[in-house]
């Protein structure tokens, strides 16, 4: 778990995270997709407002924190009904509800040229809830 890789850097091997502070917040871009999911798949999803379900069963990082390999006793604040992936949006796009026809394909930029010298191919961009937050609160300190 990242909490326990932090102590090797300080070259502190006994180092344990949970044990040294009352609260943790952990804030990032975490790189976590949609796995194996299809752009046509995740569309639906999306259009249809099956969020919740998104998160549930497709979410990479909620499979490992299932599995207790990563963030093991961190909460997640309940995400806003309106909070959409955040990966990988148009630069400089224009507004578009969720109700309206094609709004996600007029967000979301899911295919990508790499430039010339990354091999120019097109590349799949699966849209993630990338930017999260997860909180640790001790049991032995809580407000």
């Amino acid at each position: 778990m990242i909490c326990g890789q932090v102590g090797k850097q300080f070259n502190l091997p006994d180092f344990e995270m949970h044990g040294m502070f009352h609260n943790i917040i952990w804030v990032g871009d975490l790189n976590y997709r949609f796995g194996d999911l299809e752009i046509d798949q995740l569309e639906k999803y999306m259009v249809s407002h099956q969020r919740e379900l998104m998160l549930e069963k497709l979410d990479e990082l909620n499979k490992e924190r299932m599995k207790n390999l990563i963030f093991y006793q961190f909460k997640e604040p309940e995400m806003s009904p309106t909070f959409y992936p955040t990966y990988k949006k148009y630069e400089k796009r224009k507004f578009f509800r969720v109700t309206e026809d094609g709004w996600f394909r007029n967000t979301y930029r899911v295919l990508y040229k790499e430039p010339w010298y990354k091999s120019g191919k097109i590349k799949k961009r699966i849209p993630g809830f990338t930017d999260r937050i997860f909180y640790y609160q001790s049991p032995f300190y809580e407000f």
